[in-house]
Parts: C-alpha cells; sequence; structure tokens
C-alpha cells in the first residue's frame, strides 16, 4: 500500500513539473503570437456593416505577426482561389496575406447573377474587412491591396 502511494505521488509531482515547463515555454515562446498557427491558412468569415457574409483567408506568415501584409482581390467571376499560388508564395516570404471572395462570388453570400450596382458598391466595405482584419493583428502593418480584372 505504501509502495503504490509514493509511486502514485512520485507521478504527480512529475506531471505537475513536466507541464509547468511546457506552460513556461509556450508563455516565454509569445502564445498570443501563435493564434493562428503561423504559417497555417484560416478559413475567415467577415461581415461588413450590411450582414453580408464574405468568405476569406488568412494566409499567416510562418515567423511572429509581420508588419507587411498583402489583400489579393480576385477579377470578376472568379474567386479567391485564383490566388492560392500567389498567396502561399507571399506567405513563405513572410508577408500576412489575405484573400477574399467578393460578395455574390465563391463561399460569400449572394449569387453573382442577381449582383445589382449597389452590390459592386458595397465590395469596397467587403475589401476594407480584410484590412480592418490584418490591423487588428498588427496595428502598424503595411498592407498593399492587389486586384485584377477589377
Amino acid at each position: 500500500m505504501k509502495s503504490t502511494y509514493i509511486l502514485a505521488v512520485n507521478v504527480l509531482v512529475i506531471a505537475v513539473v513536466l507541464g509547468g515547463v511546457a506552460g513556461f515555454v509556450w508563455w516565454q515562446n509569445g502564445f498570443e503570437e501563435r493564434l493562428p498557427i503561423r504559417g497555417d491558412q484560416v478559413a475567415v468569415g467577415l461581415v461588413p456593416d450590411d450582414g453580408t457574409y464574405i468568405a476569406a483567408c488568412y494566409y499567416a506568415s510562418p515567423g511572429k505577426v509581420e508588419q507587411r501584409g498583402v489583400i489579393l482581390l480576385h477579377m470578376f467571376s472568379s474567386n479567391q482561389n485564383a490566388w492560392n499560388n500567389l498567396a502561399a508564395e507571399l506567405q513563405d516570404r513572410n508577408f500576412e496575406v489575405m484573400t477574399l471572395d467578393f460578395r455574390g462570388h465563391g463561399d460569400s453570400d449572394g449569387e453573382e447573377s442577381a449582383l445589382k450596382e449597389a452590390d459592386y458598391a458595397q465590395m469596397v466595405n467587403d475589401a476594407a474587412e480584410a484590412v480592418e482584419y490584418l490591423y487588428d493583428l498588427n496595428a502598424d502593418m503595411n498592407i498593399a491591396v492587389m486586384g485584377a480584372g477589377l
């Protein structure tokens, strides 16, 4: 009985020590900078003031959150997947990158065939939400916006 008790106490002490070491290392390396995991691509839902859901993807740079961001805007009748290769290349070069599906395109709300002139005007707000998302990561970020066939 006594040996079981001693074994249980030793296992508990080892678990607490290992947990403490792991927690310290995590804290020391800046846990907030690893959310989302650096180097990953994360699906993001953006919602401009009019409430339309805008599907987007955030490509996190491999290191800490950088001060260089790029937003890639797709051409008419396309979607954000048109930028997958360039987005990944920029990400590998330590840029924070966002792609998005404008309203009525890709996985965003609406149908392209039903878009009206007012919807096209609102696409500026779709892109502005992506800018805001990157600024929320780093308020000092320099952001370039690049589009094709707009």
